[in-house]
């Protein structure tokens, strides 16, 4: 992520609501220079003048979930980051701390800005969307 001006960032996390990642919870960290340090483990190694804002989701707490009605799913609602960002490059890296795989959605930025093309692509992946067939679980071979 390259931010050129002081900027409100937002990230967060997603899971479909399927029996097979009930406990498949995705945790995410923002690394990157003015950062604070940070003990907790990353799978990335990073500048060592830079830190890392890691938010992990607590295996044992119930989870939130919501329904999107364009896509037709429900989702679990993971970890989320709103911050004041200061210019420079950030990386954003998502893993899961038990090695579980799985599908997910990460989360940059609130608005949703649609151009002609995305339109188009729109219309091409809502129905897979809406039959599940998005999912990785799903697809042929596995």
């Amino acid at each position: 992520v390259r931010v050129t001006t002081p900027t409100l960032f937002y990230a967060g996390v997603i899971v479909p609501v399927i029996d097979l990642y009930a406990d498949f919870r995705p945790n995410f960290a923002l690394i990157g220079p003015g950062l604070p340090a940070t003990t907790t483990s990353v799978p990335l190694r990073f500048e060592p003048s830079w830190g890392a804002v890691v938010l992990r989701e607590d295996p044992q707490a119930a989870r939130r979930s919501f329904y999107e009605p364009f896509g037709g799913k429900s989702y679990y609602q993971g970890p989320e980051l709103t911050m004041e960002l200061q210019p420079g490059e950030y990386t954003l890296v998502y893993w899961c701390p038990s090695g579980q795989t799985g599908d997910y959605v990460a989360i940059i930025g609130k608005r949703e800005i649609w151009g002609a093309q995305d339109t188009v692509r729109a219309l091409r992946v809502t129905p897979l969307i809406r039959r599940g067939e998005e999912l990785h679980l799903n697809r042929k071979g596995r």
